[in-house]
């Protein structure tokens, strides 16, 4: 099994576990998560942060950059491949004994950490700069919706019907294009829409769009104003990593029902089945 690891998901016995279970499990990190970790006292934070994950470093998958996977990954079955960082991944075990350096006061580690993190602020500045016009894209739409609509889409995607499940899909195909369309790092869209849901701009737009209709069926507009929806970034960063390996191992219970959500929309594409 490889399974996306949220931050909140570091310190947990549950990861212990996981990884303790069986060698074939493995602890997938995206770049999300290593960003995360550097708020606050990045050298402490890490320490802290990675103490299980040294204990399994052969069990740990590192990704490559959003930004640079966004650029390189190919319209295949074999996406996972693409998103390797296999120097990253190798250099997991050093990488972490250089922290426990940094964390005994070594100045030189302490520069190198603290300019890791500096690179990785802004870099997540400039993911979130990448998807800021997505919600653009949801004004008008939660209209299309019903009072029966909603009725529906309260009681969960399970039980929705046939005509409602179809409209759903249409919206998700449509704010996949538009994901791809607007991302500065795309490089060439694809020509059919079951095709652009492979991408990682459209899962990470179709998670927040799925988001964004919870928020809106439990606490109105309110709760989708830019703000707010700003502040999911991340989360929604993780589950569209996740519907690219076997699951995702997050604290949040938002995340995880998200998650299965996006998991299923993405079957009924018929996205999911062709990875």
């Amino acid at each position: 099994m490889r399974k996306v690891i949220d931050a909140n998901y570091f310190q947990s016995p549950d990861l212990t576990s996981y990884l303790a279970e069986s060698r074939a499990n493995i602890a997938v990190l995206p770049d999300i998560a290593g960003m995360e970790t550097y708020k606050g006292d990045p050298v402490k934070n890490l320490e802290r942060s990675y103490e299980i994950l040294h204990r399994f470093p052969q069990q740990v998958l590192i990704l490559r950059g959003t930004r640079v996977i966004v650029k390189t990954a190919a319209d295949t079955k074999s996406h996972t491949r693409w998103m390797e960082d296999k120097d990253q991944t190798a250099g997991f075990e050093l990488f972490y004994r250089q922290i426990k350096l940094a964390a005994t006061g070594e100045e030189s580690h302490i520069r190198a950490v603290h300019q890791i993190a500096k690179d990785a602020v802004e870099h997540f500045d400039r993911v979130r700069r990448d998807v800021a016009c997505i919600p653009a894209a949801y004004e008008g739409m939660a209209s299309a919706y019903t009072n029966a609509d909603k009725q529906q889409l309260r009681a969960g995607l399970d039980n929705i019907r046939e005509p409602l499940r179809d409209k759903l899909v249409c919206q998700l195909l449509e704010i996949a294009a538009f994901a791809l369309s607007k991302h500065p790092d795309v490089q060439d869209l694809p020509r059919r829409l079951n095709k652009a849901v492979r991408r990682l701009p459209a899962r990470y737009a179709i998670a927040h769009y799925l988001l964004f209709l919870r928020k809106l069926l439990n606490g109105g507009h309110r709760a989708v104003e830019s703000a707010h929806l700003a502040s999911d970034v991340a989360d929604m960063v993780y589950i569209a990593y996740a519907t690219y390996f076997d699951g995702l191992l997050s604290k949040e219970k938002m995340v995880n029902d998200v998650y299965r959500d996006v998991i299923k929309v993405l079957s009924w594409i018929g996205a999911f089945r062709e990875n």
